[in-house]
């Protein structure tokens, strides 16, 4: 069975992106959604990542959060089992939410 990963602008604001992720985490998608992400974020200054709908498959445990490259603010909307499964990264530029409201209200301010 191959996992698919699928990536949709919802919103954009001067270079500001908010982005919905969907599909299944697993070691060989892990690698593919961050290369899409960074393509998908190039030029982006800051990046909203909606992974409400991405699920970790299986029990590994070597998979690191898909962040993209270049922009300097990710705003992460994940439920609690990703972030569990995911320790919060060292990487400064992350600011974790786990309400939509409050990850909008982030994204939007951050674009002002």
């Amino acid at each position: 069975m191959s996992a698919l990963v699928s990536v949709r602008v919802l919103a954009a604001s001067g270079s500001c992106l908010w982005c919905a992720v969907a599909g299944s985490l697993t070691r060989t998608t892990n690698t593919q959604l961050r290369d899409l992400l960074t393509a998908t974020c190039a030029g982006a200054t800051v990046v909203a990542l909606d992974l409400r709908q991405l699920k970790p498959v299986g029990h590994e445990t070597t998979l690191t959060m898909p962040l993209p490259d270049g922009p300097d603010i990710v705003h992460l909307l994940a439920p609690e089992n990703l972030r569990l499964r995911q320790p919060a990264t060292e990487d400064s530029r992350v600011r974790w939410h786990s309400e939509l409201s409050t990850a909008w209200r982030a994204w939007s301010a951050s674009c002002a």
